[in-house]
């Protein structure tokens, strides 16, 4: 379904409701792909400009997931393998979606694709498992608060997101490319690729307890026995980014001295981990913070000419 609104305003007093016919989504014939990335499929696309959309916090959408979740306990889930992302703002200037809530979300709550000046005003996002025989389980994966591609000048104001998966994702904020070897097909599989990412300039960035603020990594689907990635980076400046990170949990090092042992916990900060030469990267104010009473950690793998006023090696350890 799709809205093309032009000075339009729309108020929504009821919920859209999602079918959930698996076996109809996951064949690729019946979807509607707008989102490129991943080639994912979307299920009701806003697109126009100077518009406004208002549930009244009474309407929005209700995605009818839990049969997706239960489905895909025991099934492969794949990238573009039909789950349909619930509301789709694409190719949209100027708009306003307000005091509205999707209810279980099967995939993706959210995408605004290749637009600018959207405004999210009031935004529930409601995966939550209702089926005890998965207490304790994390059966909603995918079921991401919002993702953006390709957009300007999004604003997310009063937002609720519970979910098995990233509450917010920005497509491009992290680099990752295929390795060496092919596996499987693009959009969902690549790999042997070879090409450059040159020039490329992060700057007015602030985080507030973020994992891994900095993520460049060239193995994305790879295997252990994988040929490197030939993929080249550089020309990577990464100006004015303030705020903070979480430690992760997999980076905890026990020190062992002879009569005492002393805990480390280690917040990564910067995790650039370059297959070949990573040539020219700069960071210049930059001021994220682990958490009090922790470690940062800087990892920088084959790279060259790095201009960074913290230690940044192999490990990240000094």
């Amino acid at each position: 379904m799709t809205w093309d609104l032009v000075d339009a305003k729309v108020d929504l007093y009821g919920s859209l409701s999602f079918v959930p016919d698996i076996d109809y989504w996951l064949d690729p014939n019946n979807t509607y792909r707008v989102v490129f990335v991943q080639s994912q499929a979307s299920w009701f696309v806003v697109t126009g400009s100077d518009f406004e959309i208002d549930a009244h916090n009474l309407g929005g959408i209700q995605g009818n997931g839990q049969p997706w979740w239960e489905y895909f306990s025991s099934h492969t889930k794949a990238d573009g393998d039909g789950r349909p992302i619930s509301l789709t703002v694409y190719r949209a200037e100027r708009g306003v979606v307000r005091n509205f809530a999707i209810q279980a979300q099967p995939f993706w709550c959210n995408c605004v694709a290749e637009s600018r000046d959207i405004v999210y005003d009031g935004m529930r996002c409601n995966a939550s498992n209702t089926n005890p025989s998965f207490a304790g389980k994390n059966i909603v994966p995918n079921t991401d608060g919002i993702n953006t591609y390709r957009s300007d000048n999004v604003s997310l104001l009063h937002w609720d997101v519970t979910c098995g998966d990233d509450c917010l994702a920005i497509k491009g904020v992290y680099f990752k490319s295929w390795d060496g070897s092919i596996n499987g097909v693009p959009p969902t599989g690549g790999g042997g690729g070879t090409g450059q990412v040159r020039n490329v300039v992060a700057r007015n960035i602030n985080l507030v307890g973020v994992n891994l603020p900095i993520h460049l990594y060239q193995t994305n689907g790879g295997h252990s026995l994988d040929l490197k990635s030939t993929l080249s980076f550089g020309g990577l400046r990464f100006e004015n980014w303030t705020g903070t990170a979480l430690a992760n949990k997999r980076e905890r090092f026990i020190f062992v001295a002879v009569v005492t042992a002393n805990e480390v916990r280690l917040a990564t900060v910067v995790d650039i981990e370059c297959a070949v030469d990573c040539n020219d990267v700069e960071f210049f104010s930059f001021e994220i913070k682990p958490p009090a009473g922790q470690a940062p950690r800087y990892i920088c793998q084959n790279v060259t000419q790095l201009v960074f006023d913290m230690p940044c090696n192999a490990t990240g350890l000094a």
